[in-house]
């Protein structure tokens, strides 16, 4: 079932690049194959689709925005779960972020 999603979303991935070209769409698609990768634990994957919907993300809806955060919380995810030690600097920036938008005392810091 989940290469069934990964070649559907794969589909999608190249018909929104070529006609859409750089929206939330686009990115929000490259999370869904980011996901599903990281559930395979095929984390190199993973974190190459999140790094491509982040970036994305930053053109379309700049550095401080809470779609960008949830996309560097799972890039965080995929880091600790591989073992690299810049996890702690990725969440450090969700948390900025969050903070910032939603006030230090909100549910979702």
């Amino acid at each position: 079932e989940d290469e069934e999603a990964v070649e559907y979303f794969k589909l999608a991935l190249s018909i929104f690049e070529q006609k859409l070209g750089t929206h939330i769409d686009t990115a929000n698609v490259l999370d869904s194959l980011a996901s599903i990768f990281q559930s395979r634990d095929e984390l190199d994957k993973s974190h190459r689709y999140l790094e491509r919907a982040l970036a994305l993300k930053r053109a379309i809806l700049g550095n401080d925005n809470i779609d960008v955060s949830d996309t560097l919380y799972l890039i965080g995810k995929v880091q600790a779960k591989s073992g690299d030690e810049d996890s702690l600097l990725t969440f450090k920036e969700v948390l900025r972020i969050r903070k910032k938008l939603q006030g230090k005392d909100s549910l979702g810091v």
